[in-house]
């Protein structure tokens, strides 16, 4: 067993899906700060400013992700989440 993994299979699905919506949702975000980096080059701005916003964007939503997954892997699914039933 890894320390990035656990023996329960439910548990582990639970924690990559956690994972993946958490990093899309920080990217969405991450998106408008991009948009308006690059539309920023109009006016004459830096292409190593529009450059970081882009790599902090990046560094960002998969910092997000990665810390969904092994907070679901470290204490479980929150107790929020374990009573709703969702329809596949």
């Amino acid at each position: 067993m890894s320390i990035f993994t656990s023996e329960d299979a439910a548990l582990n699905a639970a924690a990559i899906k956690a994972g993946i919506r958490t990093a899309a949702q920080a990217a969405r975000g991450a998106g408008a700060a991009v948009v308006v980096a690059i539309g920023s080059t109009v006016v004459g701005v830096d292409w190593l400013v529009v450059g970081g916003i882009v790599g902090a964007g990046v560094v960002t939503t998969v910092w997000a992700g990665v810390d969904a997954y092994l907070g679901i892997l470290s204490k479980g699914v929150p107790a929020e989440y374990q009573d709703v039933a969702f329809n596949a």
